[in-house]
């Protein structure tokens, strides 16, 4: 295994949730097509390394080489499922109920913890969507 992540400081923390608060605002104003766009490519990325991602996860995890090839296959996958969400769901308004509307905006900064036994299919299942949102993401690697 490699070296656990060392603890942040407490000022540290305040730093990239700050700086997690001014990209969100310019990834906010990013076109839903940019967005979607830069995920394929996201996706394109990790599958053209797939070698390296189901290596590692086989190195730090030890899982079986047929079920890291697996999670990097999920991952993809959860990628690409958010990059299809469609643009409705991003700009317009939904009434529910009569004087009732839904306007579908972004939480802002959301923050995952990842799994130390899933570490790429699980926290991509939930970056993936929220960033296609318009959300930023802060992660918190799991210490193993």
């Amino acid at each position: 295994m490699s070296p656990a992540v060392t603890a942040s400081t407490e000022a540290q923390i305040r730093a990239v949730a700050r700086a997690s608060v001014a990209s969100q605002s310019h990834w906010l104003t990013t076109a839903v097509a940019t967005r979607r766009q830069l995920l394929r490519a996201w996706a394109n990325v990790i599958e053209a390394r797939r070698d390296d991602f189901v290596g590692a996860i086989v190195r730090e995890v030890r899982k079986p080489v047929a079920m890291a090839d697996d999670e990097v296959t999920r991952a993809c996958a959860h990628i690409r499922t958010a990059a299809e969400l469609p643009d409705a769901l991003f700009a317009t308004a939904t009434v529910i109920a009569p004087g009732v509307r839904v306007v579908p905006r972004p939480l802002g900064v959301v923050a995952i913890i990842m799994p130390w036994n899933n570490p790429l299919a699980l926290p991509v299942g939930k970056i993936a969507p929220a960033v296609m949102a318009g959300n930023g993401v802060i992660v918190k690697p799991a210490p193993e």
